[in-house]
């Protein structure tokens, strides 16, 4: 028993058109999480090889600069993961663990930022920007995977139901 083809399914004109016109709930400003999320983490690697070199060739405003752009890039990594209201979200509601993780992160870049701004003005030796940035990079690594809950607590991906009241 011979069957005939199966026949194309007939498309509405103009509908591919509107679902591509159609943002996808899964996207951060039209970017996949996973490949803004490593993008982010490449520019924070790269801009912690650069602070090095700028802080030893070129001079302490140099490495805040590129310091401050690698501070953005390593927040923005998570941001584009989990999405801005479940990042917070997760870094505040996750437990303690994950709250403090997060307040040294930032509390380390603010001290950072304000050694190398102070170092400007009054000279501080190398040494002790350097064990700022070498302390604040540790505790980027801890919440980058803070983040993906290995200290506890389970992170919410952006496409996922928020259920908090």
């Amino acid at each position: 028993a011979l069957q005939p083809p199966p026949q194309p399914q007939q498309r509405q004109p103009g509908r591919k058109a509107e679902a591509e016109a159609e943002p996808r709930r899964d996207r951060c400003c039209g970017v996949d999480p996973w490949f803004g999320m490593m993008t982010c983490v490449c520019v924070s690697a790269l801009c912690a090889i650069l602070d090095v070199v700028f802080l030893s060739l070129v001079g302490v405003e140099a490495f805040l600069v590129v310091f401050a752009i690698g501070a953005v890039a390593g927040i923005q990594a998570m941001v584009f993961f989990f999405g801005p209201r479940k990042y917070c979200g997760n870094t505040l509601c996750s437990g303690p663990a994950r709250r403090w993780i997060a307040v040294t992160y930032w509390s380390l870049i603010g001290l950072t930022a304000f050694l190398a701004a102070w170092s400007l003005q009054h000279g501080l030796p190398p040494s002790v920007l350097i064990l700022s940035f070498v302390l604040c990079k540790v505790a980027w690594a801890f919440n980058l995977m803070a983040s993906c809950g290995c200290f506890g607590g389970k992170p919410r991906r952006r496409d996922e139901e928020d259920t908090r009241v």
